[in-house]
Formats: C-alpha cells, structure tokens, sequence
C-alpha cells in the first residue's frame, strides 16, 4: 500500500508474489495492483493498523508474562489476575 490518503496516488498491491526473480519467472505467483482506489487503499490502511497493534499488545502481553514467571507468578484467569506458584501447589 502506498499512500493511502492522497486520492490520485494511492496504490494497494497484494497476491502472494514476493517481489523476487524466481516469483516473477518460475513459480506460479500472482500480483494485484490497484491505483486510485482511495476507498479501498484507507480500508487496506486501516486493517494493517489494526493487525500491527494486536500483535503489538499480544508481545507485549508475552513479555509481561514472561517476566511474571521468572518470579513464580503464573497468570490464571484475566490479566490482572496472578497466582503464585505456591497457590497453585495448594490449589492441587
């Protein structure tokens, strides 16, 4: 996608091409281009954006755990909910 908000250069490129020589002469790829489509290029824009920051907050939330069980700490239930391991133990 390439500038999704100017009207006359917005561009959506998609298709399982990979941009490579292989992809362009001996594997069966294919390569949509769509230009001056602002509609679609702001729906494309959007949807990256919403894809970016869920796997944003996913490492994140990764992250957080992580470091929660290195202290013994183990997530159960939400993510402001933490028990330690020792209450885990009792829990059977």
């Amino acid at each position: 996608m390439i500038d999704p908000l100017d009207p006359e250069n917005c561009l959506v490129a998609f298709g399982s091409h990979n941009l490579g020589y292989k992809a362009s002469y001996s594997n069966d790829k294919n390569l949509t281009i769509i230009q001056r489509d602002p509609a679609l290029a702001k729906a494309y824009a959007t949807h990256v954006l919403d894809v970016f920051d869920h796997y944003r907050f996913r490492a994140a939330e990764a992250e957080e755990s992580a470091a929660l069980k290195r202290k013994g700490v183990f997530r159960v239930g939400g993510p402001d909910r933490g028990v330690s391991e020792d209450e885990c133990k009792l829990a059977g």
